[in-house]
């Protein structure tokens, strides 16, 4: 017998970043969520009736996902269901037999494997080492498994050009929903918001040493990450602020309040961040590649900064903020953001479905 109960199966819940949003926001109640591992802080956020935890929390991350691929392939359904949704770079490897109609949701290729030198230059000899090692073997499996999907969906067309390098598949783009975190009542404040995660492709690192030659500019620093130990010890500005991973109703406050969001990631797939600011007329301060380049149009709805020499045109930016401008934008800021609707991405999700 097929079950009619959806299953969503995602890698982690280690933040709230794009891709736990978007899969929170397509899950019902009644629907069952297929997770490695859950951060006991973000437990509160995932009001669900079914969580099924295929791996135990661990502190010691890297070793939480080192594995993560094998507890996915091994991982028994023992009952057959009409419809499954995978979203990411590890589930992928999930053991999709049981499933009639298999929708995969790609954020992104794993840079890790696939943007190797570009993205883990820095890290230790060993680490370089055993990254190479195992990233053809993982690439391998990674691309076998796409063609077992009867839906391939992308969250951007640069994720798109991405995913059609290393697939012949029809991939299809559904850009993420955007909630309106948009409020008339919460006075604003000058002060500029990172809410990306601690990643090293999110380029937090160079806002910092910004902010830290900025004495009179007040940065707050959202969500948690690899990096955010390492980012702390970097703080050289008092008026730089670490708050963590926020609620939605704190989230939507430092929204409202801001100026605007920075959000300067290398080669970013699309951007949820940067669009979250935009539904509360916040403009984004972002870089000229990626997904970026699809939402993002200068002096319209955000500052677009040049690639080469980041730091320095950010620099110059954030000293020179035209404070009256950025005003000016909100309605197009906005605009955009009322056209990745929540609305209109659970149509087009839904009519994947059997």
């Amino acid at each position: 017998m097929i079950r009619s109960k959806k299953i969503f199966i995602h890698d982690y819940f280690e933040n709230l970043g794009g891709g736990e949003k978007l899969i929170l926001k397509i899950i019902e109640k009644n629907d069952i969520l297929v997770t490695s591992f859950i951060k006991p802080e973000i437990k509160r956020f995932l009001k669900l009736n079914k969580i099924i935890c295929i791996q135990k929390y661990s502190r010691n991350i890297f070793f939480n996902k080192l594995f993560l691929p094998i507890y996915f392939i091994f991982y028994n359904f023992k009952k057959k269901y009409r419809n499954c949704l995978v979203s990411g770079n590890y589930s992928i490897f999930t053991n999709l037999n049981k499933f009639k109609n298999k929708i995969f949701y790609c954020h992104s290729l794993p840079k890790l494997f696939f943007n190797f030198n570009k993205f883990y230059r820095n890290k230790s000899f060993i680490v370089k080492i055993f990254i190479f090692f195992i990233r053809k073997f993982f690439k391998y499996f990674y691309i076998k498994n796409l063609s077992k999907f009867d839906s391939i969906i992308s969250n951007s067309k640069f994720t798109k050009k991405e995913l059609k390098k290393v697939t012949k598949k029809k991939v299809k783009v559904v850009y993420p929903p955007i909630k309106s975190y948009l409020s008339k009542k919460i006075p604003k404040k000058k002060f500029f918001l990172s809410n990306s995660r601690h990643e090293i492709e999110k380029n937090i690192d160079i806002i910092i040493d910004v902010f830290n030659n900025c004495k009179n500019k007040e940065l707050i620093i959202l969500s948690k990450g690899s990096q955010t130990k390492i980012l702390k010890k970097n703080v050289k500005n008092k008026n730089i602020k670490f708050l963590g991973i926020v609620d939605e109703r704190k989230y939507k406050l430092l929204l409202n309040q801001c100026v605007a969001t920075i959000n300067i990631s290398s080669n970013e797939d699309f951007g949820m961040s940067a669009i979250e600011g935009m539904s509360a007329g916040k403009p984004a301060i972002v870089i000229n590649e990626g997904g970026y380049l699809e939402t993002c149009k200068n002096n319209f709805n955000s500052f677009i900064l040049n690639k080469k020499n980041i730091k320095f045109n950010l620099l110059n930016l954030i000293k020179n903020f035209n404070y009256k401008k950025a005003n000016q934008m909100k309605q197009n800021c906005i605009k955009t953001a009322n056209y990745y609707s929540e609305k209109r991405f659970l149509k087009e999700i839904k009519s994947l479905f059997v």
